[in-house]
């Protein structure tokens, strides 16, 4: 079983704000029509995860290695400097079937909470196909791409991937075989044929099966026998067996990673995993040739990220390497011209729309078709979890850095000071800065928005939950924005004591939040609204106040107790009348979408269940005295809870949480998660009138994908997700 190394997640902890981008549709849509399209009636497009461009002569190899691939890109139109959407394996293929950007197509890490799978709402190439009459068919090689796992088996008729138990990757021969008879038979029939087959063998560490690896080994390492001679034994050896030189090999060569051999070493490798794929390459070939497809086919190689073939430096090196982001992509077919010369950089955003109007579907997306974008005109890359981004123009690359800010780099990697740079370069650095900061969306999409309508002096205290506040915030006092630039996770603020507005821009990812606020003194601020809702009926979970005093003698009106063994009981209305009704939320905190569900345990009594998409958070009902055991998981540092007791809710100070109460007057902790179905939702309001004096409203503006389209990974999926590592 070949294990895959995976790309790292090239995740430098940077603020990501979005650069203007045509909005995408939300909503399922009927095909339609392009005037002027669709010629073609078989589409076939082949991923090549890792396909870096250095392998293809068209792109400047001085030996080609891919006979099949080579003669395809001799009669293809060669897109000059294609750029991936996001380094993320799941993420850059949700966006080359839905032509939207990660941010709007909503899939991201695997590793975040809800952003694993694809919306059913968001609209693929291959639905609008389907509708049209195609028959679609996918083999993909990758087991993250699992059709409960990822949603991007959306519209295919056929859908081939390996399961989760079934290693790390499928091979490109046993992948195109796992499709060939539901291909051929659609290709022998009269129906358009759309199909997507992806080969993930470049991203495997070893030499592939059934390839004659020894001259590419002496291709590549020949020039190091006179050098060494240990070295040229181990190469003699795999002429004489296979199995044992490798091993020789990788056993000296590991001992000097990041030399110059290991390098060449590791090459020959991708160089045998290319070879393999270019074999099934040839067998697609064949298959078109034989159903007499070939001339009416329009037929696509390209790759959703490239490969680093050693590991980056850990310090000093791009957060998006130009091997990673510089992707290759031909399209061969009726209608096309060979050469599409045109200046600047293309996104791979543009080959959906592209591909779309050629099938003469009409596809809404973040794209333009290709050459129809402005010369010169920069795009941008993502990382998994859209924690940092990158914006690539065709001579510079400018990204966020936590420690040094926006930091430039040519387009072979190599650093660049701004303060150097003049004409020409100064503006494309200018311009590539403002796509990354703030000013870019203007008010547009503040993650957070705190309204105080003043009368005193408000302290606001707010922490990532992960991620990167790089873009800072601005405080609106008397009409006048002022911008402060912070960097990190968390940040603080005082507002007033006039009235102010503070606009807090995390970037478009709706990360989770904790917001701490210092009320002043007792009735200071007459009255706090969390987006629509008054604080006293808002289910918005509160955490427990740092500086929460000791709980003083009396009965709590709930409690939150430790009983041991990592289990914690929560009582609400002892000591009170019973029978009021109880209406609680809680949630652990911090979230993690890798930790097992929330467990509990309770009388038959009380009824509980799961928050819509999460397992992390429980709405319990019930009436007093209520009792409730939660289990304190590893890596749960604590329980947001909202209780709300006969029509009521509980202050911070009615509640005792461990030794302490869960806060004291004035003081308010909130928890602010990604989505909560019928609480979050409030949150995203413009509010029409300014507040009140002394009216504290918190909001959240922006988009967000609603509650019900998302969904908590089943205990397998997280178990894989686990497996799997950083190689997304």
């Amino acid at each position: 079983m070949r294990g895959l190394v995976g790309l790292a997640a090239f995740c430098a902890l940077t603020l990501l704000v979005g650069c203007t981008q045509r909005e995408p549709e939300l909503e399922k849509v009927e095909s339609s029509a392009s005037s002027g399209g669709g010629t073609v009636r078989t589409l076939i497009v082949v991923v090549i995860d890792g396909l870096r461009r250095d392998a293809l002569t068209v792109y400047g190899s001085e030996s080609p290695l891919v006979p099949n691939l080579e003669r395809l890109a001799a009669r293809s139109r060669v897109v000059a400097d294609p750029i991936a959407v996001t380094t993320a394996a799941n993420s850059g293929m949700a966006s080359l079937l839905t032509g939207l950007d990660p941010i709007h197509h909503g899939v991201g890490s695997l590793h975040h909470r809800g952003e694993h799978r694809l919306a059913d709402s968001r609209v693929t190439l291959a639905e609008l196909l389907q509708a049209e009459g195609w028959r679609t068919l996918a083999s993909l090689s990758l087991p993250q791409f699992d059709p409960g796992l990822s949603g991007l088996d959306q519209g295919f008729d056929t859908y081939r991937v390996p399961g989760f138990h079934a290693g790390m990757l499928r091979e490109a021969e046993a992948c195109w075989y796992a499709v060939t008879d539901d291909l051929r038979a659609a290709l022998e029939s009269d129906e358009p044929v759309f199909a997507l087959l992806h080969f993930a063998d470049p991203l495997a560490r070893s030499a592939a099966e059934g390839v004659e690896i020894a001259s590419l080994l002496e291709r590549r390492l020949s020039s190091y026998r006179s050098q060494r001679p240990d070295l040229a034994g181990a190469l003699d050896l795999v002429h004489r067996d296979r199995d044992v030189g490798l091993a020789r090999l990788a056993e000296l060569l590991g001992r000097s990673r990041g030399s110059a051999a290991h390098r060449a070493w590791r090459a020959a490798l991708y160089d045998s995993q290319l070879v393999a794929v270019d074999h099934a390459i040839g067998l697609l070939e064949e298959l078109l040739e034989e159903t007499g497809r070939e001339a009416q086919t329009l037929f696509v190689v390209t790759s959703t990220r490239g490969l680093l073939l050693t590991p980056p430096a850990p310090t000093g090196a791009p957060a998006f390497p130009p091997e990673v982001i510089e992707v290759p992509l031909l399209l061969a077919g009726p209608g096309l011209a060979r050469d599409p010369s045109r200046a600047g950089v293309t996104s791979l955003l543009d080959l959906t729309p592209t591909l779309a109007r050629a099938c003469g579907v009409t596809l809404v997306g973040d794209g333009f078709e290709l050459g129809a974008r402005s010369d010169r005109s920069p795009v941008r890359v993502l990382s998994p979890g859209f924690e940092s981004a990158a914006i690539v123009s065709e001579d510079l690359t400018v990204e966020e850095n936590r420690i040094a800010g926006r930091v430039a780099w040519d387009r072979s990697g190599q650093r660049l000071l701004p303060r150097s740079f003049t004409g020409a370069q100064a503006e494309a650095f200018e311009r590539a800065a403002t796509r990354l900061g703030p000013q870019n969306r203007g008010d547009e999409l503040p993650w957070l928005a705190l309204d105080f309508g003043g009368g005193a002096t408000l302290r606001a205290r707010w922490n990532l939950f992960g991620g990167f506040l790089g873009a800072g915030w601005t405080r609106e006092e008397g009409g006048k924005p002022e911008e402060i630039r912070v960097r990190g996770i968390s940040a603080n603020a005082s507002l007033g004591p006039g009235a102010t507005r503070l606009r807090c821009r995390l970037g478009e990812r709706q990360a989770p939040l904790r917001l701490d606020l210092d009320l002043g003194e007792a009735g200071a601020v007459s009255s706090v609204r969390i987006g629509k809702t008054p604080l006293e009926h808002s289910f918005l979970p509160r955490l427990r106040d740092r500086g929460a005093p000791s709980w003083s003698e009396g009965i709590p009106r709930a409690a939150l107790t430790e009983r041991g063994s990592g289990w914690w009981r929560l009582a609400v209305g002892e000591g009170v009348r019973a029978g009021q009704a109880v209406r609680a939320l809680v949630i652990a905190y911090p979230p993690d979408e890798r930790r097992a569900p929330l467990a509990f345990d309770c009388g038959e009594e009380v009824h509980v269940e799961r928050v819509p998409g999460r397992d992390d958070a429980l709405w319990v009902d019930g009436v007093t005295p209520l009792e409730l055991l939660l289990e304190r998981a590893e890596g749960v540092a604590e329980f947001g809870l909202a209780i709300e007791l006969d029509g009521r809710q509980l202050g911070g100070d009615e509640v005792r949480y461990g030794e302490r109460a869960l806060a004291e007057p004035g003081e308010l902790a909130l928890y602010l998660p990604d989505w909560i179905g019928g609480v979050t939702e409030d949150l995203a309001i413009e509010p029409e009138e300014p507040p009140l004096p002394g009216e504290l409203r918190v909001l959240r503006l922006g988009p967000d994908l609603p509650a019900e389209e998302r969904r908590a990974a089943t205990e397998e999926e997280r178990a894989f997700v686990l497996h799997l590592g950083a190689g997304e």
